[in-house]
């Protein structure tokens, strides 16, 4: 065997959870089958506190749809109780935490490139926003911010500037496909492009 593990087990779904959050767990393996209450509810309970860390659902074969519902809850896999081995058992705990490890990674390496993206975007000189795919500002430097007026919004890259949408010069909003970004990220090339930022009060930036 690749890997040895160590099995801590608590008599009941509620003193589980609470010990979820007094030790460090690799994985949580639930019984659906708990007396007073479900694994189900132990998955939604564990996962509303904040539990990240993969949790294992053992079904038995009557339990119809039991399986869905415990994915929906939280559940990172499920184990049908009349064909779980230990041979099985193992490689699912092995595999299920290896992928949740590996997820894991990429989230902080992806927070650390998203950290660098939004502080040179609060940093340029030029100004910067973007917009959804409605028009609807979702990120504003302070250099963008002072193009808006005084009672608008505050700069923050990391923030979207409520109330302010792209419009034609007769006042209509613009179709997503109309957008200048929509428009360039599609290959075409778009310079000269004069539109109106209106507020929801009705101020507008030509």
């Amino acid at each position: 065997r690749e890997e040895d593990f160590v099995l801590d087990w608590q008599p009941d779904g509620a003193r589980g959870v609470e010990a979820l959050f007094r030790n460090h767990y690799d994985a949580l393996l639930v019984d659906y089958s708990l007396g007073a209450e479900n694994g189900v509810e132990v998955i939604r309970r564990a996962r509303q506190r904040g539990y990240a860390s993969p949790i294992i659902m053992v079904t038995g074969a009557g339990d119809g749809g039991v399986d869905h519902e415990a994915m929906q809850a939280g559940a990172s896999d499920y184990l049908d109780r009349s064909i779980l081995t230990p041979a099985l058992l193992e490689r699912t705990l092995r595999y299920t935490i290896r992928n949740f490890q590996v997820a894991q990674a990429a989230r902080v390496e992806i927070d650390a490139e998203r950290a660098k993206l939004n502080l040179l975007v609060e940093r340029a000189p030029s100004a910067i926003f973007m917009t959804d795919a409605q028009g609807n500002f979702t990120v504003v430097n302070p250099e963008a911010a002072n193009v808006f007026p005084s009672t608008g919004v505050t700069g923050d890259a990391r923030g979207p500037a409520y109330g302010y949408t792209i419009r034609h010069w007769d006042g209509s909003l613009y179709a997503s496909s109309e957008l200048p970004i929509v428009r360039a990220l599609q290959g075409e090339f778009v310079e000269n492009q004069e539109m109106i930022i209106r507020h929801d009060d009705g101020t507008e930036i030509y």
